[in-house]
């Protein structure tokens, strides 16, 4: 049901009269430091939300612990008067929903890139040198491996490859960790079959190794 009356965007109030939720399931302390920095460096971008009747938090349990780590005498806080359960599962929503987005990680390695080149502090965004290595080397890796399988003419200027594909094929991973296992597997073929080109190339050679040594 939404509110026909919206009501306030902000007030401004001190973050010590505000109550965490008791039963905030979601783990924050990792990122307090980095929200911490991030407030420091452009102020709230998005205001705490807190339960009107009794001032529970309701969304911005790190952005409460980061002020208080500043010692900030005043926060941005939206109230909304809703009921126990309503803000139970906003909470939860609030979290939650965030985690279903991902990330087109080429752009943003082309962002972080372009940031640190104008000597911008990354680790403001949350983001650190070695996320960004991963970044460029998975963006590299994704390169590579479409090389391998989109079909164009291989004789193309500043191509290296000497065979025409004849296969295309497209990975669909079910979650993030298979999608990282996968580039890990990338990355160890690299280094153990360096000599050969491609993708393709460094899987037909492991697969012919390992059944060479089943003694197939």
């Amino acid at each position: 049901m939404v509110a026909d009356d919206l009501g306030t965007a902000a007030q401004w109030v001190a973050p010590t009269s505000l109550i965490p939720w008791a039963k905030n399931p979601r783990i924050n302390a990792d990122a307090i430091e980095d929200v911490a920095a991030s407030i420091k460096r452009f102020g709230f971008a998005s205001p705490i939300v807190a339960r009107k009747a009794d001032k529970r938090v309701i969304a911005g349990h790190t952005r409460l612990a980061a002020a208080l780590k500043l010692k900030l005498k005043k926060v941005p806080v939206r109230f909304l008067d809703i009921s126990e359960l309503d803000a139970d599962a906003l909470s939860i929503a609030d979290n939650r929903l965030g985690e279903i987005a991902g990330w087109d990680d080429a752009k943003l390695a082309a962002l972080l890139s372009d940031m640190k080149a104008a000597e911008f502090d990354i680790n403001v965004l949350g983001f650190d040198e070695k996320d960004l290595d991963k970044l460029l080397e998975e963006a590299r890796e994704r390169n590579e491996a479409g090389d391998d399988q989109s079909g164009a003419d291989p004789t193309r200027r500043g191509s290296k490859s000497t065979f025409a594909p004849v296969i295309k094929y497209e990975i669909v991973f079910e979650n993030s960790v298979q999608q990282d296992c996968w580039f890990a597997f990338l990355k160890v073929l690299k280094l153990k079959h360096a000599g050969v080109e491609t993708v393709a190339g460094r899987l037909d050679a492991h697969i012919q190794a390992a059944l060479a040594q089943r003694g197939e």
